[in-house]
C-alpha cells in the first residue's frame, strides 16, 4: 500500500531540489544535514519507495533513482519527492515535498522488430528529425534520450525513420550530416547494385519479389526503411508510429525519385526477429 507524504518533521534536514545531470552522470540533489550521523534518503512518491543518498555521488545513485521512479510507475508526469533522515532505523527528519518531472516509460523489451512493434504504450512518431534514441542498458531496460538528457515528454517517446534503426542496432551517434548514407555506414551496410534506383523500378522489384535474399536498408533524401527480402517486408517509423508493410504494396515516393538500397550484415538478423 502506498504511503504518501504525511508532514514535515524536525529541522536537521533540508531538501530543495533534484536535477538530472545527463545520462551516465546521474542526479544531483540540493540537500543538507546538520547531523553527520544521520542517513539521508530520498522518497519517490511513496515513503516506502526510498533511495539511500548518504555516501553516494550523482553517478553512483543514478540507477537506484531511476529504479525508484520506475517502481513508482508514473512516467512523464509531475511527482512528489521528499527526503527523510534516519537514525538507528527511526525517522527523525522529513522535508516538505518538491515537484519533479519524471522521464518517460523506459523500453523493457529486446532490441528486435517484434518487441518494438508491440511495446506498450506504443512508441510514437515524433516527426522527421525529432525521433529519440535509446540509452545503453540501465537496470535491464533502455531509457529514451534526447542528446544526453532523459526524455520527459510522452509525446516524444518514439522514433523517426532514422532513429528507429539507430535504436534497433544500438548506434549511438551518426557523423554529420546524419542522413541515410551515414546510417548505412554505421550499420555496416554495403552497396549491392541498388544505387539511385527509381521509385517505379524499386516498386516493380518488390511486387515481383525478385531482390536477392537478405536484410537491407533503404534510404532516399528524406526517408529510411528496413527491408527483409526473405519475407518481402518493409519496416519503418512514419506517421502513426511503427509500420510493417508487404513490400509489394508500398508506394515508394521519394524526393528526386531516387533510392539507395544497401545490404546489411547477417550479424544483425537477430534484430529482425
Amino acid at each position: 500500500m502506498a504511503t504518501a507524504f504525511s508532514k514535515a518533521l524536525g529541522t536537521g534536514l533540508r531538501f530543495t531540489g533534484m536535477r538530472s545531470l545527463g545520462i551516465g552522470r546521474g542526479f544531483d540533489l540540493t540537500y543538507g544535514l546538520t547531523d553527520a550521523s544521520l542517513n539521508a534518503q530520498l522518497c519517490v512518491g511513496d515513503e516506502d519507495n526510498r533511495v539511500l543518498i548518504t555516501g553516494t555521488t550523482p553517478a553512483t545513485r543514478e540507477a537506484a533513482v531511476l529504479d525508484a521512479i520506475d517502481t513508482y510507475g508514473k512516467w512523464g508526469e509531475n511527482i512528489q519527492l521528499w527526503m527523510v533522515a534516519k537514525k538507528d532505523g527511526e525517522t527523525v527528519g522529513r522535508t516538505n515535498p518538491i515537484t519533479y518531472k519524471t522521464h518517460v516509460k523506459p523500453y523493457y523489451g529486446k532490441l528486435t522488430i517484434t518487441d518494438i512493434s508491440k511495446d506498450d504504450p506504443a512508441m510514437t512518431y515524433p516527426g522527421n528529425g525529432y525521433g529519440r534514441v535509446l540509452s545503453p542498458l540501465i537496470n535491464d531496460r533502455y531509457y529514451f534520450k534526447y542528446g544526453s538528457s532523459y526524455e520527459t515528454d510522452n509525446a516524444m517517446r518514439g522514433f523517426d525513420c532514422t532513429s528507429f534503426p539507430m535504436a534497433l542496432f544500438s548506434i549511438r551517434y551518426l557523423p554529420p550530416p546524419g542522413y541515410g548514407k551515414q546510417l548505412s555506414d554505421a550499420a555496416g551496410a554495403v552497396p549491392c547494385d541498388y544505387e539511385q534506383k527509381k521509385s517505379a523500378d524499386l516498386e516493380k522489384e518488390f511486387q515481383e519479389n525478385s531482390t536477392p535474399g537478405g536484410l537491407y536498408i533503404l534510404f532516399s533524401e528524406g526517408h529510411v526503411l528496413l527491408y527483409n527480402s526473405d519475407i518481402n517486408t518493409l519496416y519503418e517509423f512514419n506517421y502513426g508510429g511503427f509500420k510493417s508493410t508487404p513490400a509489394g504494396l508500398r508506394t515508394m515516393t521519394a524526393k528526386h525519385n531516387l533510392w539507395w538500397m544497401r545490404k546489411l550484415p547477417e550479424t544483425l538478423r537477430a534484430n529482425f526477429a
